[in-house]
Order: structure tokens, then sequence, then C-alpha cells
């Protein structure tokens, strides 16, 4: 009798009400000499669902919210790598430019300048 009171006061454990709960249904006389350790591992056991639900509900949310945070980043990084191939195109175009510039010696020219140059070439050719 000493075992099963210290079992009862650890009711509010979910292993020990589960294991009340089987041994009240193994033995009816048990539940009906005590109704109310019966009611408190009942509720005991029904408050443990409603916290793993809570819980659940919690990480299937958490998963949703971890998912879309995953595709916004892959869609940053694509972002970025294409600036980054812009920028290292425009890079390697300007090299090939000032290197095609020094092997044929063309003298830098402002733009405007650039396009007046151009224009007195056509005059001379035609």
């Amino acid at each position: 009798m000493q075992h099963l009171h210290q079992v009862f006061e650890r009711v509010h454990d979910v292993v020990v009400a589960r294991i009340v709960i089987a041994q009240f249904d193994a033995n009816p006389r048990l539940k009906d000499a005590f109704p109310g350790v019966h009611l408190k591992a009942l509720e005991t056991i029904k408050r443990a669902h409603i916290r793993y639900a809570k819980a659940h509900r919690a990480g299937v949310r958490f998963a949703a919210v971890t998912q879309a945070c995953r595709g916004i980043a892959s869609w940053i990084a694509l972002c970025v790598r294409g600036c980054l191939a812009s920028v290292r195109a425009a890079h390697q175009r300007r090299r090939f430019v000032a290197s095609v510039r020094a092997q044929v010696r063309i003298p830098r020219v402002a733009h405007n300048q650039d396009a007046q140059a151009e224009a007195r070439h056509l005059r001379r050719v035609a």
C-alpha cells in the first residue's frame, strides 16, 4: 500500500499516469477505491496530448517559415551571383579593351571627341 501511495504522488508525470491508468483498467476495484487518482491520471495524459499538439502545430509553422526563408535566400543568392557575373564580365571587357588599345596604341579620347574623330575619319574615307 505504501508503494501504491508513492506512485499516486507521482501521478502528475505522464509515464506514471499511463502506468496507473493501465493498472486501473486491469483492476476495476482500484479505480473504484481511488477515483481521484484515476481522474488526475486522465487529466495528466490529456494535458500531455494538448502540449504535444501545440508543439506539433508550432513545429509545422516553423517548418513552413523555414522553407519560405530558404526559398527567399536562394532567390537572393541567384540575384547576387547574377550581379557579380555582370560586374566580372564588364571588368573583363575593360581589361580586353585596354590590352587591345595598348597593342594598337590607340589614344584614349573623350566620348564626344571620339564621335568627332570617327566623323572625320568617315569624311576622309568618303
